[in-house]
């Protein structure tokens, strides 16, 4: 969400210290990681509408590996330069199904829309993704 490192440890701060706050009000130890989820998008969307520090641009260039190959490295800064033109809810909600793993159900509490939103998020990031990657394109050059 941050983009910055220390902006992530700053976020990851205040969204413990709310979780710890409300632990006693958590119906079910099972939603936990559901739990932290809504609570860091809440956090980090309330410091964005407060235009806080939280969200600066990424240093991709400290993730450069000498281990990885270059067509996998431009692959990878490829993928990353079209998921960044994705609006923030399809990225998020792309990012919460596909990344982290999350089911369509807890994705739609971890951001307070319902179930059919998610679907119809993922489904059309999805489609915006491969066209933004150019994927079924005959014109694109490998």
């Amino acid at each position: 969400m941050t983009r910055n490192y220390d902006a992530a440890k700053e976020l990851l701060s205040e969204t413990l210290y709310q979780a710890f706050k409300g632990f006693h009000d958590l119906k079910s130890h099972e939603a936990f990681l559901s739990y932290v989820f809504t609570i860091a998008s809440r956090v980090f969307y309330k410091s964005v509408r407060n235009k806080d520090d939280f969200v600066e641009d990424f240093d991709f260039d400290r993730l450069t590996n000498n281990e990885i190959e270059p067509d996998v490295m431009l692959d990878i800064t490829f993928l990353r330069q079209s998921m960044n033109e994705l609006s923030d809810d399809y990225k998020e909600t792309l990012v919460l199904f596909e990344i982290e793993g999350f089911s369509r159900k807890e994705i739609s509490q971890i951001l307070g829309v319902s179930e059919e939103t998610v679907k119809s998020r993922l489904f059309r990031a999805r489609k915006k993704l491969a066209e933004l990657m150019g994927v079924g394109d005959e014109s694109r050059v490998e």
